[in-house]
């Protein structure tokens, strides 16, 4: 005799993001050692946009603009194009 059994069950979608939404400390302490930052807790909140601010100004890119035609060999060889240009428009009647 052949029996069957039936147990009702139900699925749900689960992730683990989903289950655990603590802050894991000490792996946040860790990435903050590594990339050069430091812990903030609650009482050292009212710290955080000076801190912002000083890393805004220490990570900016401070990039001096130079100018192409201060460079002689640079400029040569434009001013040879250019003349070349001008002497070929001349020989075809161009100019």
């Amino acid at each position: 005799m052949l029996l069957n059994q039936e147990v009702p069950f139900m699925v749900y979608h689960d992730s683990a993001e989903a289950r655990y939404v603590a802050a894991d400390t000490e792996l946040l302490e860790q990435i903050s050692n590594v990339t050069g930052a430091e812990p903030l807790t609650l009482s050292g909140l009212e710290q955080l946009p000076k801190k912002v601010k000083l890393f805004e100004q220490l990570s900016s890119e401070r990039v001096k603009p130079h100018d192409i035609w201060d460079r002689l060999p640079i400029f040569l060889v434009l001013i040879c194009i250019l003349g070349f240009e001008w002497l070929i428009r001349r020989a075809s009647g161009l100019v």
